[in-house]
């Protein structure tokens, strides 16, 4: 069944929602995009550790990816749920760059509605958006537990991890999975690739960094919500 509107006041009520199935696909959508356009797209959430352990019993019976370039950290993912037609949910472990594995992760876009939600760790996101003039910029949020994330298909951004890594929980409009890791010594069970997982684009020439806090117009209202 789903559940009313307008219990869907904070962004602890949303991740809720999508994690008990009880939150309609293009009602995710219309939430990403209402956000973005608000330009307040971030959020604190204030309910941290019954979000982990929810998270962390998904995890306990989900199928394991590894992925990342051979020059990039392996990266573990966890698939809780979805598949190309309803909202998908993965666990995603980033570790911070190495001696052996120094390279970053590029600026990239994907073809999925997103919203990411920090279960440990730290690091920042970078976003490419516009300013109230209309200008490009790369839009800087810092990441800590609790931190979320939302952005529309085809918005560049990135990730830098902080030096113990983040976990995020990454919920997508559709399965939108990476391409396993080649490696003979990791064991792969989750999801198949998804042929248009991510594509490369660097941002706006000339595009400053500008922090979020400065950015947003504000913080999330109840009306903001669905």
């Amino acid at each position: 069944m789903e559940a009313r509107a307008a219990n869907w006041s904070t962004i602890d009520d949303v991740l809720r929602a999508v994690l008990d199935g009880q939150i309609p696909r293009d009602r995710f959508r219309r939430f990403v995009l209402a956000q973005w356009n608000a330009k307040r797209f971030a959020f604190q959430a204030s309910e941290v550790d019954g979000l982990v352990r929810k998270v962390a019993a998904l995890a306990e019976t989900a199928g394991i990816t590894h992925h990342g370039r051979p020059d990039q950290p392996v990266c573990p993912s966890r698939h809780f749920f979805g598949d190309q037609g309803s909202i998908a949910a993965r666990l995603v472990f980033d570790p911070p760059n190495s001696p052996t594995s120094p390279e970053p992760i590029e600026f990239h876009t994907h073809p999925v509605e997103s919203v990411i939600a920090v279960m440990r760790g730290s690091g920042s996101y970078l976003v490419c958006h516009r300013d109230e003039l209309g200008r490009d910029v790369v839009v800087e949020v810092p990441l800590t537990a609790g931190s979320v994330v939302c952005f529309p298909a085809g918005v560049v951004h990135t990730i830098e991890v902080g030096s113990e890594g983040v976990e995020t929980l990454n919920i997508t409009d559709r399965l939108n999975q990476p391409k396993w890791r080649d490696d003979p010594t990791l064991v792969n069970t989750g999801p198949e690739a998804s042929p248009d997982f991510a594509v490369a684009v660097e941002p706006p020439t000339g595009a400053p960094t500008v922090p979020y806090a400065g950015f947003s117009r504000s913080s999330l209202a109840a009306d903001g919500i669905l």
